[in-house]
């Protein structure tokens, strides 16, 4: 058993997200989910039958010369595999951020509204710095 993300789930089964969430609500596939605070991530435990993301099977990764390659390989796709995961987590993260700030903005112009306008002042004359005109 393999554990992915909802994206990877539905590029494998080659279904949309929502299709797969049609699935996994149905309980034809099997999920757990990871708790981040208030946000969760939800992995779906697929068998491990289906092509690996860099679209090298098992079988083909004993085929290259030298003996530890294909065990390299494996090595690298998986660490590929969760840095594409930390990547999705911050494109969520930095998504969240933007929409704090948005909400921010919105709550300041109501209150920039509500200030008394300022004077306008005439700007004070410069003074000569050179004492001896």
């Amino acid at each position: 058993m393999v554990r992915v993300t909802r994206n990877e789930a539905a590029a494998r089964l080659g279904i949309s997200k929502s299709t797969l969430d049609r699935v996994i609500k149905r309980g034809e596939l099997t999920t757990e989910t990871e708790q981040h605070g208030r946000r969760h991530t939800v992995w779906v435990l697929m068998d491990d039958v289906s092509e690996n993301p860099s679209g090298v099977t098992s079988e083909d990764s004993g085929k290259h010369i030298g003996g530890d390659t294909g065990a390299e390989n494996l090595a690298l796709q998986a660490e590929v595999l969760g840095l594409r995961e930390l990547v999705e987590l911050y494109r969520e993260r930095l998504t969240d951020a933007d929409w704090r700030y948005q909400e921010l903005l919105g709550q300041l112009k109501p209150l920039t509204a509500a200030l008394p306008a300022g004077e306008p002042t005439a700007p004070k004359a410069k003074r000569w710095w050179w004492p001896f005109r």
